[in-house]
């Protein structure tokens, strides 16, 4: 076999797992998507904005939990647990 064809090979593969992850990203949106559509009621939609970019407009029945809160919660929990 040539060294070319060696070299070839890793890149290959590399691409064909770069598009099979953007596939399963593009696969998984068009689900949120349909379970939006649908009201699905098994989707738990979370709007990690803060609350004023909520209360301007947010799909409908998302639910408002800004990631500022999280990360004090989860600060919070830490020191607690120490």
């Amino acid at each position: 076999m040539s060294k070319s064809l060696v070299m070839v090979r890793p890149d290959l593969i590399r691409l064909k797992e770069y598009f099979e992850l953007r596939l399963l990203a593009v696969k998984q949106l068009a689900d949120v998507v349909d379970s939006v559509k649908h009201d699905n009621p098994d989707l738990l939609l979370l709007d990690l904005r803060d609350k004023e970019d909520y209360q301007r407009g947010h799909i409908k029945g998302a639910v408002s939990m800004p990631l500022e809160e999280i990360d004090k919660d989860t600060k919070n929990c830490r020191e607690t647990k120490k």
